[in-house]
């Protein structure tokens, strides 16, 4: 790992991940709560007297908190920012920031400037609270009884974490694929609160091409013969190396199928002129309204091809 004395002008330099414990249960939209909840963050840049200069960056599906800068722990492989990010971060390695080519000084997200905050996403387990946290009830990891989390949920959450840093109102939220619906939906619910959203590669709905992946993705997993209901923790078995590969067969003809043509598959009727699909609640977003149930089409549990665990 390069050392602070050679870092770059522009580096946010060595960085810990922090952890944060919420003093209150959270509520989710399946109408569970969850107890105990600890979030795990990293900070760059100085917040203002007034604190009105705090951005938010929500990362993707693998992400962390890791953000900017090096750290000392070099994160999962899975977290790393774009192809071929070994060769491109060279000596910095895994322990660089997956997104520190726009957070530090003099760039995207001025450090000079704003205070840009990175928290991993409820359910990440890269830090927060996830299937692979001790449930306080039981004394044991969570593993498939943890409940399904919404986007809303994530929000939420990154809501009561701002609130124990007394920061009320943010600059911007940013964020790419996963991250860019969770400042969608910083936008829907607190409108009043956030200056800007930056959105990235992402949507306020799933097509129905989508809907149909990711029911392949979890019918890929609960096929493995060591699948045991999710529940792998104290068991001694794992996730077998080519785990749920007969699942995907069913990718051929998803990929070949024009999207013209996918409007109709999932059992979903082509797109409307609001962006949604009637007929199949699974597409969509909390975003695109304030009265409708959230629900994730990546739900975790075995479902209907349309992937809405709440249909």
């Amino acid at each position: 790992m390069a050392s602070p004395s050679t870092l770059p002008a522009d580096s946010v330099g060595s960085v810990d991940t922090q952890f944060l414990d919420l003093p209150a249960s959270l509520p989710l939209d399946c109408g569970r709560e969850l107890r105990a909840v600890r979030v795990a963050y990293e900070t760059y840049g100085t917040l203002s007297p007034e604190r009105d200069n705090a951005i938010l960056v929500c990362h993707a599906l693998s992400g962390d908190a890791h953000a900017a800068g090096l750290s000392g722990t070099a994160p999962a492989a899975s977290t790393r920012d774009g192809f071929a990010a070994e060769r491109r971060d060279g000596a910095a390695g895994k322990a660089l920031g997956w997104w520190d080519g726009m957070i530090g000084p003099g760039k995207a997200f001025d450090t000079d400037h704003y205070f840009v905050i990175s928290t991993n996403l409820l359910g990440g387990c890269r830090g927060t609270t996830g299937p692979s946290s001790i449930n306080p009830d039981t004394g044991r990891a969570y593993g498939s009884d943890f409940p399904v989390v919404t986007v809303a949920d994530m929000v939420r959450c990154e809501r009561a974490f701002l609130d124990e840093l007394g920061i009320e109102r943010l600059a911007a939220v940013a964020g790419g694929s996963l991250g860019g619906m969770q400042a969608l939906q910083w936008a829907v619910m607190y409108p009043e609160q956030v200056d800007s959203i930056v959105v990235i590669a992402s949507t306020h709905a799933l097509h129905t091409q989508g809907v149909a992946w990711n029911a392949i993705a979890r019918e890929a997993i609960t096929r493995d013969p060591a699948w045991q209901g999710g529940d792998y923790y104290g068991t001694g078995r794992a996730p077998s190396p080519a785990w749920g590969w007969p699942g995907w067969s069913g990718t051929s003809p998803t990929c070949r199928r024009p999207r013209s043509a996918s409007g109709s598959a999932a059992g979903c009727s082509p797109p409307t002129t609001c962006g949604t699909r009637s007929g199949c609640p699974s597409s969509r977003s909390r975003a695109t309204s304030t009265t409708r149930p959230t629900r994730s089409c990546g739900a975790s549990t075995p479902t209907p091809i349309c992937g809405c665990p709440g249909r």
